[in-house]
């Protein structure tokens, strides 16, 4: 069997052997550099639909908080022009107006 596998071996020239590693060698070379630089492209690209997407959210939230801010210094929070709630009246407060025959 050694004979045999020695024998193919021989029979191809090393010239052409040599030629054909280096055409594989050179596609391999070539096509993996694409690969990567076809993979960074759309990377690239990713980031930045993400980043677009990114800005117009951040856009759309300081939008919304300064809707808040005027509406919480707009929407009534004070006390001017209200109606104050009325008071409870504790026990002690309740006796002493039944002793003062205010009721």
């Amino acid at each position: 069997m050694e004979e045999e596998i020695g024998t193919q071996v021989e029979e191809l020239p090393k010239e052409e052997v040599k030629e054909e590693v280096k055409e594989e060698a050179s596609e391999v070379e070539t096509s993996e550099p694409l690969k990567i630089i076809d993979e960074a492209k759309k990377a690239a690209d990713d980031l930045r639909s993400a980043l677009a997407e990114k800005s117009k959210l951040l856009e759309r939230e300081e939008k919304l908080l300064a809707r808040q801010e005027t509406i919480k210094q707009l929407g009534g929070g004070s006390l001017a022009g209200g109606v104050e709630k009325p008071k409870e009246e504790t026990p002690k407060e309740y006796a002493k107006r039944v002793m003062e025959g205010k009721v």
